[in-house]
């Protein structure tokens, strides 16, 4: 019988690897060409805590300044092994996200949020990294704006909201009228064209010249725009046998967006995969 721990860890280590391929593979493109780079989110976690992953994680956050992520994804992306594919709107108009996602498809897994079960495949998602204006008045209507965009945007893809996660009343209602309302959405809104108008915005306000900076379109939106200093010129980490780059404060960077670091309960853990192998899949 399996245990709730070997449940909670099997397939990782491999979704790791291949994940770790497709960063090794980015990093040459990012270091021949003098792309400018951050690691963000759990990654800094983990090559701060681990110089690996963290030990039930299952991906890897990059983000690309937003000029050279222009590159990236115009250009320099075909400098990939073949084996691996670039999912981005302009490339695949399905692909709901805005970020570009990089998938190593020499394995298949599912996705656990999607309630279709889809197949996917080990990926690393590279996220722009974006300014905002300076004035207090400006960058809240800045926000403003692109909180409506995202919550539109969320409208049109509605229906791949997991509805069997763990949620509150209040969430299952609200959820349950985006999906009424991702019906009308799709009527009416080109969500490719939301996805350009979010670009846009974003693409105002350089890293170089901006107060705040970050990857607005991640989890925690707002909160994801730090002060310029906590990013700096970045700090080299040790992440297995590479030397990458981070925030240059690492200590303001978790705990402005974190709060602080603690490592998750066996149940957190369980709940926080965002991916399983295939064929494990189809065994549940």
């Amino acid at each position: 019988m399996v245990n709730l721990r070997e449940e909670m860890y099997a397939g990782l280590d491999q979704i790791q690897d291949k994940e770790f391929d497709v960063f090794t593979a980015l990093l040459n493109i990012f270091n021949k060409n003098k792309l400018r780079y951050f690691v963000t989110g759990g990654t800094v976690l983990g090559a701060n805590f681990y110089q690996n992953f963290i030990p039930y994680d299952d991906d890897i956050d990059v983000a690309l300044v937003r000029e050279d992520y222009n590159k990236f994804i115009e250009i320099l992306y075909h400098e990939l092994p073949e084996e691996y594919r670039v999912q981005h709107y302009t490339l695949n108009s399905d692909f709901k996200y805005t970020i570009v996602r990089v998938e190593n498809t020499s394995i298949d897994i599912t996705e656990v949020s999607d309630p279709d079960q889809k197949i996917s495949h080990p990926s690393i998602d590279i996220a722009p990294l974006d300014g905002t204006p300076s004035g207090n008045i400006s960058r809240k209507f800045f926000f403003a704006r692109l909180l409506i965009l995202r919550g539109v945007l969320t409208g049109c893809y509605a229906d791949s909201i997991n509805m069997n996660k763990d949620r509150s009343v209040k969430d299952k209602v609200l959820i349950h009228s985006l999906k009424i309302g991702g019906r009308i959405f799709k009527l009416i809104v080109n969500p490719t064209k939301v996805k350009q108008r979010i670009d846009k915005i974003l693409s105002r306000h350089s890293f170089d010249s901006s107060p705040l900076i970050g990857t607005y379109m991640g989890a925690y939106r707002s909160k994801e725009m730090l002060p310029k200093w906590v990013w700096g010129s970045g700090k080299q980490y040790e992440f297995r046998n590479l030397t990458i780059n981070g925030p240059e404060n690492t200590e303001a960077y978790i705990k402005l967006l974190y709060g602080g670091f603690r490592e998750l309960t066996d149940d957190e853990v369980f709940k926080a995969r965002h991916y399983v192998i295939k064929e494990r899949a189809k065994m549940k």
